[in-house]
């Protein structure tokens, strides 16, 4: 299923959105990570730098081809060896990688879709008991740069209670400027 498509410009105007090594520090990736599956990879700009930090490997998933091919160049040239590609959709995650394989999710960017809710449930069927999924999203501000049409984006509030109920504990709000919102969030069992 491919998320509500909101527009993707450029590699080099999409990096200078985030400041990912602090982005994925404040949501808690590190060392103690063994397997971190992304919903998404885009250009590899949460990615790479995620395989850098953790001590296990990235799974990735991605439809779109051409996105899952740039990741994996922009990985070669950083000389990063820890990513498995997956052309696969999101709701064949738990069937491909197995239910309780992952002590990590990251949810960037992605939640405008029509169901942000099923999303959160796939992320917790694939987590183990005390695993973390982690969210960003554009601030609900249609003065940011970029992001979904103001329609489809999603108010942290809303997401917040999305997460809950799909069954996590939820974070406080963490602000991630200049342009992006995040939890954390947590499998209790």
């Amino acid at each position: 299923m491919r998320i509500r498509e909101s527009g993707m410009p450029g590699v080099e105007l999409w990096r200078t959105f985030f400041d990912p090594a602090r982005i994925i520090d404040k949501l808690g990736i590190g060392a103690s990570n063994k397997h971190v599956v992304e919903f998404g990879c885009g250009y590899g700009t949460f990615t790479i730098p995620t395989a850098r930090c953790i001590s296990g490997r990235v799974s990735t998933f991605d439809l779109d081809r051409q996105m899952l091919d740039h990741a994996k160049e922009a990985a070669r040239l950083a000389a990063v060896d820890n990513i498995e590609y997956l052309e696969a959709d999101f709701f064949d995650a738990a069937e491909v990688l197995g239910a309780e394989s992952a002590d990590y999710v990251m949810l960037f960017n992605i939640l405008h879709g029509e169901n942000p809710r099923e999303l959160l449930e796939i992320a917790y069927t694939l987590l183990v008991a005390g695993g973390k999924a982690g969210i960003i999203h554009w601030n609900y501000d249609p003065d940011t740069p970029r992001g979904p049409p103001m329609a489809i984006r999603p108010r942290p509030e809303a997401l917040a209670e999305v997460a809950a109920a799909a069954g996590f504990e939820v974070s406080d709000r963490l602000e991630l400027p200049p342009y992006h919102y995040g939890f954390m969030l947590t499998r209790n069992n």
